[in-house]
């Protein structure tokens, strides 16, 4: 995108009366400049947070406190860097060209990359703790769950199958729960079958555990407890998957915005007595902005009211710590230090 900013050749023609002034190479090198900066974004917006909370050590209230505060410093961090490219950038592009609006945004991308590799030596790296990808091991559960539909649940929860060496996403064994109890039939052991065929109670449970933080995503508002709430939700091995949920509820609320906006003027220009959306005159005085926000706010009630019954049915994750086996509990909490040689370091606490 800065290249094609500093390049003339490479600028689309004046329009001149044309509903679209982009096409061919030129429009096909624009668009895909967008859809990788949206996926380096939407990479870096995802994994960050999940990242930083790994470097807190949760075990000691100092840790824990920290971590906390570091969600809100990173939300401030995020908002400021927004203002100073809405204000500082913006204003470089408008009077000294976008060429150079662009090349500082690239300059600043270089240079805090550059920071986050000097850190390298020094950052704590959590030992990933399953093979598999979380997309396969969720659709793994589901798809065992929906063949075993017609098998009645057994009535002692401890006849599910649990195999002890079977590595999971959590880094810990977690206990049954009833909520969503249709999903417990891919634990279920049937005659003959082998038990790389069947799933285990906490690979169910850490399905369940996301799709009891799904509905949550419908409080656009609170980011930081949103972040928070994800990260120390979701199993080890899916925090970064989790903590993009925040950022898919703001992405959603942004597209959905669009849509709310025609269907409302498409509503209201077939039932208001004057035959005119509330909010299609380029003038404020010829829209009805007043009608358009109390309905908002209406619709903000019944976000909240959603958002209080789904809260108050959600089961938090619950870890079964007598259950962990030895071999589990070294391969999820060794927490590795990488020296600057590239060596390995366990920590002490770790290696007793």
């Amino acid at each position: 995108m800065s290249l094609q900013a500093h390049n003339t050749s490479l600028h689309p023609n004046p329009c001149g009366g044309k509903k679209s002034c982009m096409g061919g190479m030129i429009g096909v090198l624009f668009y895909t400049s967008l859809a990788l900066l949206a996926l380096g974004c939407g990479g870096v917006r995802g994994a960050l947070p999940a990242f930083g909370a790994d470097q807190f050590d949760t075990s000691t209230p100092k840790g824990l406190k920290t971590q906390g505060s570091y969600f809100n410093w990173l939300l401030l961090s995020t908002t400021v860097g927004a203002a100073v490219g809405v204000i500082g950038f913006v204003w470089v592009g408008t009077n000294h060209g976008w060429w150079w609006c662009f090349l500082l945004a690239t300059a600043g991308c270089v240079f805090g990359f550059s920071v986050f590799l000097l850190g390298n030596p020094f950052y704590r790296i959590q030992v990933p703790v399953p093979k598999d990808s979380p997309y396969l091991s969720i659709g793994r559960v589901i798809a065992l769950a929906i063949r075993n539909r017609k098998v009645k649940l057994p009535e002692n929860s401890e006849e599910l199958y649990e195999n002890d060496t079977n590595k999971s996403f959590t880094g810990k064994k977690l206990t049954r729960t009833k909520q969503f109890s249709w999903l417990d039939k891919a634990a279920i052991v049937p005659n003959g079958s082998k038990p790389s065929e069947i799933c285990t109670v906490t690979q169910v449970e850490e399905v369940k555990i996301l799709i009891r933080m799904l509905p949550i995503i419908l409080n656009m508002f609170s980011l930081v407890g949103l972040l928070e709430f994800f990260y120390k939700e979701a199993p080890i091995g899916m925090r970064s998957l989790a903590t993009s949920f925040a950022w898919i509820s703001m992405s959603l609320g942004y597209f959905l915005s669009s849509v709310l906006v025609d269907s409302v003027n498409s509503v209201t220009r077939r039932v208001s007595p004057s035959k005119k959306g509330w909010i299609t005159g380029l003038l404020l005085d010829d829209n009805n902005l007043n009608l358009f926000y109390w309905f908002l706010a209406v619709l903000s009630l019944i976000n909240f009211a959603i958002y209080l019954l789904l809260a108050s049915m959600y089961q938090y994750k619950k870890e079964d710590d007598g259950l962990l086996t030895t071999e589990m509990a070294s391969t999820a909490t060794s927490i590795a230090t990488v020296s600057a040689s590239g060596n390995v370091e366990l920590n002490e606490d770790v290696k007793g």
